[in-house]
């Protein structure tokens, strides 16, 4: 005799609504609440102004939009934050796939946990100890690197790598990528893991070297990610990617300003730290769409060229 079972709630269930829920909520609060401030943008905004009064405000239009493209500054700006952009995509992004690939082919198990340990630890360093740190090695004065170099006979001048503009698209990007190599290469790394062991023990059979495995079945096995992980950054080049904007601030100084001044960091000066509210949302915005459009052009690339794009599933259909 068999006895039915009540349908009951399922306490399980029940908490993981709770937390996608609670998820849900926060998403809203903090991402889709805040557009509602993008009409500042459009309005003589004052500080002391009603954010939610319609009526009783000053429309303007897209006079700050038409200031923004006058500003003498702005091209310059832009430059920098593309430029350290794209380096930091082409330098970082491989780097963390190759990465990811080589530390698969370590056979110890308790060697690879280490390596992956000590290369997620500079992620959780803030961008002003890291500003600290590449003081105390660089700098002309007492910096450690130059005061070795010039001990061994090898430069007659320190090092100006903190204080020369020509400098700093590469210390941006190699300070980024010592910073996130590891963490960028947890995607890869978990793709990996879930490639099928019997295509590796076919190609063995085959008589496949490492670097064939590596190469054609590793590699394309996690190619989708790949996709995935390149859209996402080249949609925010115009954002600067990364800690760019915590590097223009920390690292940024009057004799490398040409280089180092990017959009997030000349927005909220000439913005937000001169009261202009309206200014520093207009071109939030600007860089909003621009994003989106690169995020676009970015997918439809892929498709076209790799076969693969956010909404594929990585068959290119």
């Amino acid at each position: 005799m068999h006895t039915k079972r009540r349908r009951g709630i399922n306490s399980n269930q029940v908490i993981l609504q709770v937390i996608a829920l609670t998820g849900t909520a926060w998403y809203v609060l903090f991402f889709y609440f805040p557009y509602i401030g993008l009409s500042i943008a459009f309005r003589d905004f004052k500080l002391t102004d009603n954010l939610f009064d319609m009526r009783n405000t000053t429309w303007i239009g897209f006079q700050f939009f038409g200031e923004m493209i006058r500003d003498r500054e702005m091209p310059r700006v832009i430059a920098n934050t593309v430029i350290i952009s794209l380096m930091k995509l082409a330098v970082c992004l491989p780097s963390a796939i190759l990465f990811a690939l080589l530390l698969n082919e370590v056979p110890k198990l308790w060697y690879k946990k280490l390596v992956q340990t000590i290369s997620y630890f500079p992620h959780f360093i803030s961008w002003i100890i890291i500003s600290l740190i590449a003081l105390y090695f660089l700098s002309p004065q007492f910096g450690m690197i130059n005061i070795l170099l010039t001990n061994l006979g090898l430069i007659s001048r320190p090092l100006t790598v903190l204080t020369n503009s020509k400098d700093f698209y590469w210390l941006a990007t190699l300070l980024e990528l010592w910073k996130e190599l590891g963490w960028s290469s947890i995607l890869f790394i978990a793709a990996v893991s879930g490639i099928d062991p019997t295509l590796y023990e076919a190609a063995i059979v085959d008589g496949a070297s490492r670097w064939h495995k590596m190469f054609y079945i590793t590699l394309p096995s996690i190619m989708g990610v790949v996709v995935l992980v390149f859209i996402l950054q080249f949609s925010g080049i115009f954002s600067g990617g990364g800690g760019t904007f915590e590097q223009s601030i920390f690292l940024g100084n009057t004799l490398n300003m040409d280089k180092s001044m990017v959009l997030g960091h000349y927005t909220m000066k000439t913005g937000i730290s001169l009261g202009r509210f309206s200014y520093a949302t207009a071109v939030g915005l600007v860089n909003g769409i621009v994003g989106l459009i690169l995020l676009g052009a970015a997918n439809s690339f892929c498709k076209k060229f790799l076969g693969r794009g956010l909404y594929t599933g990585g068959d290119g259909q």
